[in-house]
């Protein structure tokens, strides 16, 4: 037993943990290397890796290479030079520029950040977009505004998760849905509104826990069915007549009817674990997926441990946020790779990395790079034939086992972001007295400095008093949906949906119809149902 030394907790590892390390250890220049147990425990080494990424806020600046206005997940005073996406993407870019050699005199994290404090970045990571310059993560999208993580979607809004999805606003985790709003946890719906963890439905206002169903109004857990209000069978013309008389599209009355559902809603039973189609989970949220531990919002994806929001991948551990994945240990922000160890940021088709950062498009065998695109055969952004490659790296490696840094993520004082700009205070929030305690960045933005709203249409928050715009595609949709207009600035509508959600922890609870044992992220106040007796009781 391990004690962290972050958090002053015990762990260890378990054989399957110890047995993927075996199964990722890299092979370079035919020489194995081994992985090393993790010094961290799994939230601890969690939160090292959301202290990487930046989702959400947004900063005026100027593009170092043009001095033409941007908006960035950079803000102004960065080490680093920012550019425009199109700028980063050019040819006006060549990231071997600033290639250096390896010290063997100095540790390797020491001499990775002032070659990173050196790299242009791409004022937000857009791989193969179009029109999407006001959104981060985002990779074959187009048309999209203020979002993160999206992947084959168009005209996202607002939205935070959105795969194989389209036209849909204000929204938090969705697959190959369409015309959604204020959705969360929703897959293969189509104009569902005010609705969570439903799939296959149609129609929906003000529902959750729904399954193939259509034309349905504030229901709980059903299954196949329609026209239904309140779980209420009704014919075609009751049905209409009684969502009338709750909605009309006005912001009063969809206050009412979220009061009313909240209420309603009270007396279901909730599954222990949001688990679906899927075998051998420990963990929630967890979709048509196999050999899933310790780990939450996984869909479609096989044997991944302590991992968080993967998608359609396998094999991984110590992973967030990557879609189309394998083979990978301890990569956060990744897509369409495999083989990537220790590195952030590897969007598009990127095989065989190691501890590197934004690096995206195309790249394959590198170590310790910065901002590569395309490139191959590099290390600390040099240029090396392919045997130079595979006889320097197993030295270095062989060096940052002797320095103790073989193994270990990029520690939170190598990350781009500060601890508050980052996903870390979502999940791990903390005091600036906290962060800086610790030795770790906090970053106060000037007003001058945060993206804001302009022009018209402009509306003033009802609960943080900031300003927000209304575009013209959002005022469209809520027209032709029947919506109110938002009174809430995008961020805290986010926070809200953020709120609907449960933590990525689970604890020992008794089924409330059985009294066996079982494992929940549920909060205790709800009627918690083990998976063999929910699925008997809706299904």
């Amino acid at each position: 037993m391990k004690t962290c030394p972050q958090c002053q907790e015990p762990f260890e590892l378990t054989a399957t943990e110890r047995e993927f390390l075996k199964k990722v250890e890299p092979t370079v220049g035919g020489r194995r290397f081994e992985i090393p147990e993790p010094k961290l425990c799994s939230p601890c080494r969690r939160q090292r890796r959301y202290a990487q990424r930046n989702d959400r806020n947004m900063y005026r600046r100027t593009c170092d290479k043009t001095g033409r206005p941007i908006i960035s997940a950079h803000h102004p005073n960065k080490a680093f030079p920012v550019y425009a996406i199109d700028v980063w993407w050019s040819d006006a870019y060549d990231p071997h520029a600033y290639g250096r050699d390896f010290d063997f005199s100095r540790p390797f994290f020491e001499q990775f950040k002032e070659l990173s404090n050196t790299v242009p970045r791409a004022a937000a990571i857009v791989v193969n977009s179009e029109n999407c310059d006001y959104t981060v993560f985002t990779l074959q999208s187009r048309n999209c505004f203020l979002s993160s993580r999206l992947a084959d979607s168009e005209d996202i809004y607002y939205t935070y998760l959105a795969l194989k999805s389209r036209s849909c606003f204000d929204s938090y985790n969705l697959m190959e849905c369409e015309l959604c709003y204020e959705a969360v946890d929703c897959g293969k719906c189509y104009q569902c509104f005010y609705t969570t963890s439903s799939k296959g439905s149609f129609n929906l206002l003000f529902c959750s826990d729904m399954s193939g169903c259509s034309d349905c109004f504030g229901c709980v857990g059903l299954v196949q069915k329609k026209y239904c209000v309140f779980n209420q069978q009704l014919s075609k013309e009751e049905y209409e007549k009684r969502v009338k008389e709750w909605w009309d599209g006005s912001h009063e009355s969809m206050l009412r009817c979220k009061a009313a559902f909240a209420d309603f809603a009270k007396q279901f039973p909730v599954r222990a674990t949001q688990v679906f189609n899927s075998e051998n989970v420990q963990g929630s949220h967890v979709f048509e997926s196999k050999n899933v531990y310790n780990s939450y919002d996984v869909v479609g994806s096989e044997d991944v441990l302590n991992s968080t929001q993967i998608e359609t991948s396998k094999d991984m551990m110590d992973c967030d946020f990557t879609y189309a994945c394998e083979l990978s240990y301890e990569v956060i922000a990744g897509g369409r790779s495999m083989r990537n160890l220790f590195s952030f940021s590897l969007v598009g088709n990127n095989n065989d990395v190691m501890y590197s950062h934004y690096c995206n498009n195309g790249n394959m065998n590198l170590f310790g790079c910065v901002g590569m695109k395309n490139g191959k055969y590099s290390i600390l952004n040099k240029q090396y034939t392919k045997e130079e490659y595979e006889a320097l790296v197993p030295r270095i490696i062989e060096h940052m086992q002797k320095t103790g840094e073989w193994g270990e993520g990029f520690p939170m004082e190598l990350s781009t972001m500060s601890y508050n700009e980052s996903v870390a205070q979502e999940r791990f929030p903390l005091s600036k007295e906290e962060v800086l305690a610790h030795g770790w960045s906090w970053y106060d933005a000037p007003e001058s400095t945060v993206a804001a709203a302009e022009g018209e249409n402009v509306i003033r928050c009802e609960v943080s008093g900031k300003a927000f715009r209304l575009i013209p595609q959002e005022l469209k949709f809520y027209k032709d949906m029947g919506l109110p207009l938002p009174t809430r600035h995008p961020d805290v509508r986010h926070k809200d949906r953020l709120a609907l959600r449960t933590p990525y922890k689970l604890h020992e609870t008794q089924c409330r119809k059985c009294g066996t044992k079982t494992w929940t992220d549920q909060n205790e106040d709800k009627i918690i149902y083990c998976q063999k007796c929910y699925l008997e009781t809706v299904y």
